[in-house]
């Protein structure tokens, strides 16, 4: 695992660096150039503020990307609800609050089942297959310095 979180982090490659590590980290990053190209002032914003929350469609992103890259890491980081289970229920909430005091992201059943299917097309996918079981890395954060700038990237593989 990764130490402490750093604010500044040193130039390098890091492996294991928690992503709201990665996030904390004060370096010229694609989102802040995006940011910057909107105004400086949403820049600065981003800077002071930090980032929006993830919309429904970037939560669902990151649990397919989980679960094709981090299978492993899956489980930890996501729960769905059981199908029928509204999270305007009492049911759907006390589901909602352990599983977000356990750290999980809380996704609908619907959005549960698709995940699965895109897991299970990527296990079927030989050639995906081949790919993946080679030696490699995943989430690799690297921190490099251009003209003075601290820069940072993170890959996904």
């Amino acid at each position: 695992m990764f130490a402490a979180p750093s604010i500044v982090p040193t130039v390098g490659i890091h492996h294991g660096v928690p992503n709201e590590v990665y996030h904390s980290w004060k370096a010229v990053s694609h989102t802040w150039l995006n940011r910057l190209r909107q105004t400086p002032a949403h820049l600065l914003d981003l800077m002071q503020n930090g980032g929006e929350e993830s919309t429904p469609a970037q939560v669902f992103g990151s649990a397919v990307h989980c679960v094709v890259l981090e299978p492993n890491e899956y489980p930890k980081r996501y729960a769905v609800r059981a199908e029928g289970v509204s999270g305007d229920t009492k049911k759907g909430k006390n589901f909602k609050e352990m599983h977000e005091a356990a750290g999980r992201q809380v996704l609908a059943f619907k959005d549960g089942r698709w995940i699965e299917a895109v897991s299970r097309r990527a296990l079927a996918h030989r050639r995906l297959q081949e790919w993946l079981h080679r030696d490699h890395a995943t989430e690799v954060s690297m921190v490099w310095e251009r003209e003075g700038y601290l820069c940072k990237a993170r890959a996904d593989l």
